[in-house]
Parts: structure tokens; C-alpha cells; sequence
């Protein structure tokens, strides 16, 4: 298990499971399978949350890896 902090370091935690995806596919399948097993995902960005919205015992997905918008579907 890996310790997780905000940056101010007044929140913490350590999921059960961290992911660092890389693609909306990989973000959907992760999602897809913590639902099938029961798990609750919460989802991290940046870590600058004074609150703990984002802290989690169970499945913690970071979107560190994600930060350019490489398409969008303006039909939708």
C-alpha cells in the first residue's frame, strides 16, 4: 500500500489499489472493474484539495498522467 498526501499534507490516506491510467479507455476499464468487484474509486488530480474528497481506503485513481485534452466530441 502506498501512503497518499495532498500537498499541503494535512490529508492523507492509503488505498487498497492506486492507479495512474493513461488513456479514457484505461479510466473505463478500471472503473468498469472496481464496480464489478464492489469497490468505491475515488479520483485524485492535481492533490491540492484542502478536504479529504479525494482520500480513500479502497480504489484511488490519479489522473497525473493525463494532462492534455487530445480530443473532444463536439457531436455530443
Amino acid at each position: 500500500m502506498t501512503r497518499v498526501r495532498n500537498w499541503a499534507r494535512n490529508q492523507d490516506c492509503s488505498p487498497s489499489e492506486r492507479h495512474r491510467p493513461t488513456t479514457t479507455d484505461e479510466v473505463a476499464r478500471l472503473v468498469a472493474g472496481a464496480a464489478e468487484r464492489r469497490r468505491r474509486v475515488k479520483v485524485i488530480g492535481a492533490g491540492h484539495s484542502f478536504t479529504d474528497a479525494a482520500m480513500t481506503d479502497d480504489v484511488l485513481i490519479s489522473l497525473e498522467r493525463m494532462a492534455a485534452v487530445r480530443e473532444v466530441d463536439t457531436s455530443t
